[in-house]
């Protein structure tokens, strides 16, 4: 009786260790896209409640409150959509302090970010 050789075992052993090596590369691909997302999420969300809150304090200094507060979400949402995310909740406090909820869309799902800006002590 006569045993087979073993030739070609490596050819299959590199091909398996390659196709491990290139899931591996996927996932952590992937886990570092949403990284980046959720970084750019955030800073969005700082960005627009840093300019809402400009907007709302410019609008009590003229004391339309009222009108102030949709302007301050209008700045929210514009700085957001420049940004290419889209606002999903902008609160203004009656100090002018400003909490903006941003989600910017990823291939995975949103990544969102979260941010208050205004008067210390308000909100």
């Amino acid at each position: 009786m006569r045993l087979r050789d073993d030739s070609g075992a490596g050819t299959l052993l590199a091909i398996a260790v390659l196709a491990v090596v290139g899931l591996v590369a996927v996932f952590a691909g992937g886990l570092a896209g949403a990284s980046v997302a959720q970084v750019r999420a955030q800073g969005v969300a700082d960005l627009a409640a840093l300019a809402a809150a400009r907007a709302a304090r410019d609008a009590l200094a003229t004391r339309d409150l009222a009108s102030g507060n949709v302007d301050a979400c209008q700045v929210a949402a514009r700085v957001a959509r420049e940004n290419g995310s889209r606002t999903r909740l902008c609160v203004v406090d009656a100090r002018g302090a400003v909490r903006v909820e941003i989600s910017v869309a990823t291939r995975w799902g949103d990544a969102r970010g979260s941010s208050r800006a205004g008067p210390r002590g308000a909100g």
